[in-house]
């Protein structure tokens, strides 16, 4: 699956233009917080793909099922490990870093979603039994 490949370099694509934009901007880079939310989007996103895997080879509404599972899965890991970095208490400032959370789980939301519509349309259509 190129889906492996694609959101991690989407997220750190997306990382480094906020850096040079807030950089750009004079405001404060939020560096540690921008590198927490980048990674924990981009774990959540790979791991939340597992499900679809698994599902490699399956009829349509198998892999549709599974593409379920997967923006479920992205929701609760990426909330779990949000929360998990929020409560520790290492992050300077926490707003900044919700931020830029919100913003990775919506851009991998939308990869995850492409991958698996790409993921349905290749898979085999269910034949109902005569």
């Amino acid at each position: 699956m190129r889906s492996w490949l694609y959101i991690p370099i989407t997220v750190a694509a997306a990382a480094a233009i906020t850096y040079a934009a807030m950089r750009a901007l004079g405001k404060g880079t939020y560096a540690p917080e921008l590198l927490a939310a980048a990674l924990i989007a981009a774990v959540a996103s790979c791991a939340a793909l597992i499900p679809l895997l698994l599902a490699r080879g399956a009829s349509q509404p198998a892999v549709s099922q599974a593409g379920l599972v997967v923006t479920v899965l992205h929701m609760f890991l990426s909330l779990a490990l949000g929360f998990a970095v929020y409560s520790l208490h290492w992050l300077t400032a926490r707003t900044p870093f919700l931020i830029f959370l919100m913003s990775f789980y919506w851009l991998t939301l939308a990869l995850l979603v492409v991958a698996t519509t790409h993921a349905v349309r290749k898979a085999p259509p269910h034949k109902h039994p005569a």
